[in-house]
């Protein structure tokens, strides 16, 4: 029965239809390939249906989701958020979702902007040292307005340095926790126990 199931409607990527350039699933992080639809439906409670959360929701927001449907807690560690939550207020929205794309791009988006790192090969020592402490500047560093530009086609850094920075650490410090690899939470003795 619907009433007894949780129906999740959604894609893995869109696809850029010529906006940049290219036609292809794969060619960058823009929201033409990254913004996806994402519906819950069925096992809802009265009071969440038809809401729409503010800000940004990520794939991995899913697990959460489906393991507080079910009832159950997810294990620690596990990033993202459950989207119930965040639609009845319980949970804030992230200000910034930070996105690596399957070509070397990476990209931290807020509600209003996008900056991109489009430097080459990530995980090749050059341009991981580029991405860490090379200039914030054209080409590797391309920022959108997205609200003026929802496209994502003009480069506005030059405008804006004092919006794009802090944007880069923030990327810099989320690439760089899972380049090494650091959990978001230590195992608790129980879990060790466990496995």
């Amino acid at each position: 029965r619907l009433a007894h199931t949780l129906v999740v409607v959604t894609a893995d990527h869109g696809e850029d239809l010529g906006t940049h350039g290219t036609y292809n699933h794969r060619a960058g992080v823009w929201d033409s390939t990254t913004r996806v639809p994402l519906v819950l439906a069925g096992a809802i409670p009265e009071s969440r249906r038809g809401r729409r959360p503010t800000g940004a929701a990520q794939a991995l927001d899913l697990v959460p989701t489906l393991l507080a449907a079910a009832g159950t807690v997810p294990p620690a560690g596990t990033r993202g958020v459950d989207l119930l939550a965040m639609a009845a207020g319980r949970v804030a929205p992230p200000e910034v979702v930070y996105q690596h794309g399957v070509l070397g791009q990476l990209s931290a988006r807020t509600e209003r902007w996008r900056l991109t790192f489009d430097g080459g090969d990530l995980g090749d020592p050059a341009t991981d040292a580029r991405l860490v402490h090379g200039p914030l500047a054209a080409p590797d560093w391309p920022l959108h307005h997205r609200a003026a530009d929802p496209d994502e086609r003009y480069d506005v850094l030059a405008a804006h340095p004092d919006v794009a920075a802090p944007m880069r650490e923030g990327l810099v410090r989320w690439w760089t926790g899972l380049v090494d690899g650091v959990p978001a939470a230590p195992p608790s003795p129980e879990d060790r126990a466990m496995l």
